[in-house]
């Protein structure tokens, strides 16, 4: 009786411990004309801890934007093409992560505006921001940052063009993050 019921706790902690590493890893998300989300928008809204949005181009760029919740996301274009473009959420952003330690990737953020004059490719809100790979192109700002002294913001192989009626394309003299690394990018 011992023996079975040793049996039957061993085989309930392996089966949790399956689902919760099924769990973490998240799931794929793909965006694009053929895909069950049509807007990265869409598929961004859905996203839970851990997802990965993959974004297929299309002709002329999606007029989109998002609000990122979910923490552990990656959004990531496919191939070279992904541009989000002439919209922006909560008058502030194309995209606005709330969500920490959020990763953006191979995607070209383009002509932010808002009625203040302050739109922004990314309004970066939540801790722990990766951009690898991407444009920023003729918006108000490239990258905004709240004030999140705990924060780190990391800018790998970007390209910062035309941003801004600042002099910075991002705007980290509020002293918004702890931290903010910058190799290989390109600003003109």
């Amino acid at each position: 009786m011992f023996i079975g019921r040793a049996l039957l706790v061993l085989v309930l902690v392996i089966g949790c411990c399956c689902c919760l590493v099924g769990s973490i890893s998240g799931r794929t998300l793909e965006v694009g004309p053929n895909h069950k989300f049509k807007a990265p928008s869409a598929a961004i809204a859905a996203a839970s801890d851990g997802d990965v949005v993959d974004i297929a181009p299309v002709k002329d760029g999606y007029f989109d934007c998002a609000v990122l919740r979910a923490n552990h996301l990656t959004v990531e274009g496919r191939g070279s093409g992904v541009v989000l473009t002439d919209k922006t959420c909560q008058g502030k952003a194309i995209f606005v992560t709330v969500g920490n330690d959020i990763t953006i990737r191979n995607i070209t953020f383009a002509r932010a505006r808002v009625p203040d004059g302050n739109g922004a490719g990314i309004r970066a809100e939540g801790n722990n921001l990766t951009i690898e790979k991407s444009r920023f192109i003729n918006n108000e700002n490239g990258i905004l940052a709240a004030d999140a002294p705990n924060s780190t913001i990391r800018i790998f192989d970007s390209e910062f063009t035309r941003n801004g009626k600042r002099v910075y394309p991002l705007d980290t003299r509020s002293q918004a993050a702890h931290d903010s690394l910058v190799p290989a990018r390109q600003f003109s």
